[in-house]
C-alpha cells in the first residue's frame, strides 16, 4: 500500500473483500449505518453474519488497539 502512495500517479490494487461484509466508509452517519442495517436485514439469508462482521470490523476500526 505504501508503494501505491507514493507512486505519483495511477495504480492497480489487488484487494480481497469478504462478500459478506458491507462497506462502510469512515465518514458514514448512524443514520446511514442504521439504513444498510435495516435493508440487509429485510432481505438477506446471511444477514446475521452480515451485521456482526460489519459491527466488528468497524469496531477494530474505531478501536485498533483492542482485538
Amino acid at each position: 500500500m505504501g508503494r501505491a502512495v507514493a507512486a505519483g500517479g495511477p495504480v492497480v490494487l489487488d484487494v480481497r473483500c469478504d462478500p459478506n461484509v458491507p462497506p462502510i466508509p469512515p465518514h458514514a452517519t448512524l443514520e446511514q449505518v442504521k439504513s444498510v442495517t435495516e435493508a440487509v436485514l429485510k432481505g438477506d439469508p446471511d444477514a446475521w453474519q452480515m451485521v456482526t462482521t460489519g459491527i466488528r470490523t468497524k469496531a477494530q476500526e474505531l478501536l485498533p488497539n483492542r482485538r
